[in-house]
């Protein structure tokens, strides 16, 4: 996995100098990071193409350091084959497999290039740290170099996902849920994650089908209330309503609620329990309104008010005008007018509040032609007029038809109507 250009720039002796005193550096500090990152943050012109040159250089200068040429790489490899790696070339590999980690995680300067450099760092230390002499830091470095591929922005998107894949599959050979445990399940979440990306860019079912059943496995042996479970489960959630989005399935939908839920009870952090609190009412709406799609009317109902309770209890005022006009649709439909009637008007304040354009135009609609139908042609005529301006303002040519047609036919049965 080469990460260099065609024509690279030479490794100055500037860059040289700047990468060994990183090392240094990283040695001094192997535990904080914050000292590497305020060196980094007073010298971000440091971090460019040159250093990225230099990293593979400086690597090799390092472990042979009293050899060069030809002879220095027959010697290193020779006892890299016979796994008789000095102490100190393992230290400059661990030294590499940090430096990565830095770049990778460095949150100022071009986060593009900072991956680059944390791929080229990682790939000079699987130099040493090979599976032969040392699987588990093999590992350890295969599942760093699989996220920094996984989160890179160079290149096509979709090799990277590749590669990130194959670098998880081959941690995991290593991190076996029976000898690692801990370590199995945070790659076989990293792997979940970059399945269900790569799902998302081929649309391919295979992948994400991969995806959930690995995540199952992994919440199989995950203890309850840690961070992994709470994020598996979370991801898990993710991943059937994506499921769901592809083939439309309902049991993926009513499953990703039980997952969010579970993710949400799980959570110590507040903040995190209304983001999944969120997302289970997103995928008790979703379910609310195939099932009412699909004739099942009161279950139907029943999902969009546990949408409607989870809105609330997030306080997402937009939301819960969704839900309450999808509520107040079906019940429409099902003859149900004065149910209708107190969720369109409910609906209604809500995106007024919201200075929800759109939702007030939909709900005046709807509400417009639920009181023309009970004959109440003086309060219907006036909302149909608002929608009509309305979808004028937004310019949404085909809502406008639909709604003239219907304030039509209202002004067509009041002039009907004898005067009083």
């Amino acid at each position: 996995m080469n990460t260099h250009r065609s024509n690279p720039p030479d490794a100055t002796p500037e860059a040289k100098a700047f990468l060994r005193d990183l090392v240094q550096r990283i040695e001094q500090n192997r535990d904080d990071p914050e000292p590497i990152y305020a060196h980094f943050k007073t010298n971000l012109d440091q971090l460019d193409e040159v250093l990225l040159h230099a990293i593979p250089v400086v690597f090799a200068e390092l472990i042979q350091p009293q050899q060069s040429g030809l002879g220095r790489w027959l010697g290193w490899l020779q006892r890299l084959w016979s796994s008789q790696l000095s102490q100190q070339q393992w230290q400059i590999g661990a030294i590499f497999n940090i430096l990565g980690n830095r770049f990778s995680e460095f949150p100022l300067g071009n986060r593009a290039f900072n991956l680059e450099l944390s791929i080229a760092a990682y790939e000079a230390a699987l130099q040493v740290r090979t599976r032969e002499a040392f699987p588990e830091k093999w590992a350890m470095t295969q599942n760093n170099l699989g996220i920094a591929y996984s989160n890179r922005i160079r290149g096509d998107r979709a090799e990277n996902l590749e590669k990130a894949i194959a670098l998880y599959e081959s941690a995991l050979q290593v991190y076996t849920r029976e000898t690692f445990p801990q370590d199995w399940v945070a790659t076989q979440g990293n792997l979940v994650s970059a399945l269900v990306q790569q799902s998302q860019l081929t649309q391919n079912i295979q992948d994400l089908d991969a995806a959930i059943t690995a995540l199952r496995e992994t919440l199989s042996f995950t203890i309850p209330g840690t961070d992994y479970y709470v994020n598996n489960h979370y991801f898990l959630g993710i991943a059937l309503d994506y499921r769901y989005s592809l083939h439309g399935q309902s049991t993926d939908l009513e499953q990703a609620i039980a997952a969010y839920t579970c993710a949400a009870e799980s959570t110590p952090w507040p903040d995190k329990k209304l983001d999944y609190q969120q997302k289970a009412a997103d995928s008790q709406y979703q379910l609310g309104i195939a099932l009412t799609q699909s004739g099942e009317w009161y279950n139907g109902l029943n999902h969009l008010q546990a949408a409607l309770e989870g809105y609330r209890t997030v306080n997402n005022r937009a939301a819960k005008a969704n839900a309450l006009q999808q509520m107040a649709r079906s019940h429409y439909l099902l003859g149900n007018f004065d149910k209708a009637l107190l969720y369109f008007r409910d609906a209604l304040r809500l995106y007024q509040a919201e200075a929800n354009l759109p939702g007030e135009a939909h709900c005046r609609t709807g509400l417009g032609r639920l009181l023309l139908r009970l004959n109440f042609l003086a309060k219907a005529i006036p909302h149909l007029a608002k929608a009509k301006e309305l979808y004028t303002q937004l310019d949404n040519q085909p809502r406008l038809e639909e709604v003239e047609k219907v304030y039509a036919l209202a002004q067509k049965i009041q002039a009907k109507q004898p005067l009083r």
